[in-house]
């Protein structure tokens, strides 16, 4: 996906058109996935979505003082911006 996506020259319609032709059985990904799996890439160095077995696990004290401290800093501070300062998953925040 990742290279079709770079052969794509990062354009996603275009990625998505071109993995369509090259793999015709597979379900067509939206236009976002490619953007989204390079940028998860970039960031965390993984592709998973999610660290397998961490669903519901409740967050450590300090991890949610962490969090609720940047939102009383900024309160229009986006998630995603706090979960980009602080090393999180947007879905922790």
């Amino acid at each position: 996906m990742l290279l079709v996506y770079g052969g794509a020259l990062n354009n996603g319609d275009r990625a998505r058109r071109l993995y369509g032709e090259l793999y015709p059985t597979r379900r067509l990904p939206s236009h976002d996935t490619f953007a989204n799996t390079y940028r998860r890439l970039r960031e965390t160095g993984k592709l998973q979505h999610r660290e397998p077995g961490v669903r519901g696990r409740p967050l450590d004290v300090a991890v949610e003082e962490r969090i609720l401290a940047a939102f009383d800093d900024d309160r229009t501070i986006s998630i995603r911006k706090v979960a980009t300062e602080l090393g999180f998953s947007v879905w922790k925040v």
